[in-house]
């Protein structure tokens, strides 16, 4: 997550009030020692496909997130695959260049921000 989306999301739980800050400099909040943190502890990491991963609470809200993201159909985004809860201590590369590799559950602690997303995306 961005700077910017930190700001904007301590805002809203610290007054509600997201315009008073839409204008603030990305860096000053976190300058000013807000931080805000989120659970990822219930958070698994499930492959929907042969070529992605989505963290999320559970397979369902991993299988609709991912249809509704990117406007597909089941038979589009699962094909035959069964997808299938993955161990938050698989290795993938965190780079284009493929120079570093850490774990799916660290790339969950990093970019957890209350909403599903992609941890990983692979080219068969």
């Amino acid at each position: 997550m961005n700077n910017r989306k930190q700001a904007l999301e301590a805002a809203r739980i610290l007054n509600g009030n997201v315009d008073v800050i839409k204008e603030m400099h990305e860096v000053s909040f976190p300058m000013a020692g807000f931080q805000v943190v989120q659970e990822t502890k219930d958070v698994k990491v499930f492959e929907v496909n042969e070529c992605e991963a989505v963290a999320a609470h559970t397979l369902e809200e991993a299988k609709t997130w991912y249809l509704q993201e990117y406007e597909m159909d089941e038979l589009d985004a699962f094909y035959d695959h069964k997808a299938q809860e993955i161990s938050k201590d698989k290795l993938v590369w965190y780079d284009e260049e493929r120079t570093r590799k850490i774990s799916v559950g660290e790339i969950v602690d990093l970019h957890w921000n209350g909403k599903p997303f992609v941890v990983y995306s692979t080219e068969v």
